[in-house]
């Protein structure tokens, strides 16, 4: 895992605006995972205490390109909430009553309550969807999970000997990538827990035989430096060539990979579905889109 904040569910609020330069409001709640990037414990004068949680969707929409994307763990995406739940199921009694104060309720005009009350409920069933699509997205997210080991053995081909570093394996690589890290050019491996315990009792050897270690072709860096190859354990060539740009790893098929004299090893605990996961930058594939889907609902309602 590339990011290694506690994960928990949260009902979020979907927003949106009738123009640019208009104000977001609250379309209707969701049920999403969410990085808990933050506590914040208070006391009250009558000596009752409560918890706010600042945290994070891992998606957001993008209003340039408008479609939903991936977002980091950033401050900027974040927002706070009063509760966190261990399950989905925890928190629908919270979004059954968030909903509830959203749904419109008109007195005199039951025609016009009738059809804002079909709107807004043909946008909470669209984004039911939603729900599952970040969930079906997440599946590395896992809700009090314990994470990997984030440290790395590296190993220089010139001395065959291993080095354990305090670093994370992402850093490592974005690092080297910019040439911080004094690592390139790169081949990393994917190794079992067991292995790593047993790379670390070699650290002090000389002359490590890196043949007898079991271990499972990762990531590697260009000659020029350029991009990254990763490589699936299946041989899916969808994610063959990789250029790094800032926090996301952009597929680039048509990208000329020319490998390099490979004079590092690193070996990491992280697999590639850990890579695809930290990387990946769009939603899964669904059949229409949300602001499409909207869209239609919209478009049903004024003409109604």
């Amino acid at each position: 895992m590339k990011h290694n904040y506690p994960i928990k569910y949260a009902v979020m609020p979907i927003k949106d605006k009738e123009r640019r330069d208009a104000d977001w409001y609250d379309i209707c709640y969701v049920i999403v995972k969410c990085f808990v990037l933050e506590e914040r414990k208070h006391h009250e004068l009558d000596g009752e205490n409560y918890t706010n949680y600042f945290v994070v969707c891992p998606y957001h929409y993008d209003q340039t390109y408008f479609h939903w994307v991936k977002s980091p763990p950033d401050s900027y995406y974040g927002e706070w909430v009063r509760h966190v739940y261990d399950t989905y199921d925890d928190a629908l009694e919270e979004k059954e009553l968030k909903n509830d104060e959203l749904r419109p309720f008109y007195i005199f005009d039951s025609e016009k309550q009738k059809k804002h009350m079909q709107l807004f409920n043909d946008q909470v069933e669209l984004f039911k969807q939603f729900e599952k699509d970040v969930e079906s997205g997440t599946k590395e997210l896992k809700v009090n999970g314990k994470p990997k080991e984030q440290a790395i053995i590296t190993m220089s081909l010139s001395d065959n000997k291993l080095t354990m570093r305090d670093l994370s394996f992402y850093d490592a690589v974005e690092g080297s990538h910019y040439n911080r890290q004094g690592i390139n050019p790169f081949m990393a491996y994917t190794v079992s827990s067991r292995t790593f315990k047993k790379l670390k009792g070699m650290e002090s050897l000389p002359d490590v035989d890196i043949k007898k270690v079991t271990k499972t072709p990762l990531l590697m860096n260009s000659k020029d430096n350029k991009y990254m190859k990763l490589i699936s354990p299946e041989g899916d060539e969808s994610y063959l060539k990789l250029v790094m740009n800032s926090d996301c790893f952009w597929r680039r098929k048509e990208a000329e990979f020319i490998e390099p004299k490979i004079e590092n090893y690193i070996f990491t605990l992280e697999d590639y579905d850990d890579i695809v996961n930290a990387y990946g930058v769009h939603m899964p594939k669904q059949e229409l889109s949300y602001s499409e889907g909207r869209k239609l609902i919209l478009e049903r309602f004024y003409n109604s």
